[in-house]
């Protein structure tokens, strides 16, 4: 009888196996690893547009629809030119209209037409809750609950600006626009981590309008400016990693105040989108 003889691995057989597949699995581990990076990456981009998109379309869905009748409808765009600190969260760039839009304050307004705002909050630290957002303040006539709504003024009252003080009596502001939440429902967040939002108004010739800088204080309110023929809006976004590494490596609360390493690193990673409103000839007010 043959004995059968029993195959067995040697130990430099076995080492050399563990070796391949140790570098296989390496290997592996590298490409899982990349190709993950890879499609975070490309979904941290597309979030960015996807949030440009979302942004720019409602506010020129908005700014085309807005609504003018000759002395009775005003229009603000405010813009500081010191920062006024009197203004609080409230003193960065600002855009207020009356427009008809389909995205009222709550289902019991029985108009169309709202007061809408747009402004990108101002944090004085990245620990606010608030940091980074842009947004929207949208006004009705009418309350949740079927009321009317005293904020919703803008067609009595054409002083726009700062002020905060009511008419005597009613709970109605003197101005339809201001810096505050005072002449409007609270602001809504629309889309974050942005690091800048302008406004530039041209009349029908193509000149720049310029906006308004005085209304910083109650005696400087009043000042009503000139409807635009068209508008460009330019927003400059941060997809969240980025947004997060330019806090860490101390990113200011004000962009605009950044510099060397954390300026460079800013604008290599935000991106910035323009958009072109085209409104009509709507008229102009006279001062």
């Amino acid at each position: 009888m043959i004995n059968k003889i029993k195959k067995c691995f040697t130990l430099i057989e076995l080492i050399v196996v563990m070796a391949i597949f140790i570098v296989l699995f390496a290997i592996i581990s590298s490409f899982y690893n990349t190709a993950h990076k890879v499609i975070s990456s490309s979904d941290e981009h597309t979030m960015i547009f996807e949030n440009a998109k979302i942004a720019l379309d409602l506010m020129s869905r908005e700014l085309q629809c807005v609504y003018y009748e000759n002395g009775k409808t005003p229009f603000w765009h405010w813009k500081p030119d010191t920062s006024p600190s009197a203004w609080g969260n409230y003193r960065n760039e600002l855009l207020a209209f009356v427009s008809v839009t389909n995205f009222s304050q709550n289902d019991d307004c029985t108009s169309k037409i709202s007061e809408i705002k747009y402004q990108k909050y101002y944090a004085t630290n990245h620990s606010d809750s608030k940091d980074g957002w842009l947004r929207r303040s949208v006004t009705g006539n009418k309350m949740s609950d079927g009321s009317d709504n005293p904020q919703w003024n803008y067609y009595n009252n054409l002083i726009v600006g700062y002020t905060t003080d009511l008419i005597a009596g009613t709970d109605t502001p003197v101005a339809s626009f201001t810096a505050t939440s005072d002449s409007n429902e609270s602001y809504q967040k629309v889309i974050p981590y942005v690091t800048d939002l302008t406004f530039t108004c041209f009349d029908k010739e193509g000149n720049e309008i310029t906006p308004d800088t005085t209304a910083s204080t109650d005696a400087d309110a009043g000042v009503i400016t000139e409807f635009p023929y068209s508008l460009e809006v330019t927003l400059k976004l941060m997809d969240k990693n980025s947004w997060r590494k330019w806090i860490d490596i101390g990113g200011n609360v004000n962009p605009q105040n950044d510099t060397g390493n954390i300026k460079t690193f800013r604008e290599k990673h935000e991106r910035t989108f323009k958009k072109t409103v085209l409104i009509g000839n709507r008229g102009q007010y006279d001062n």
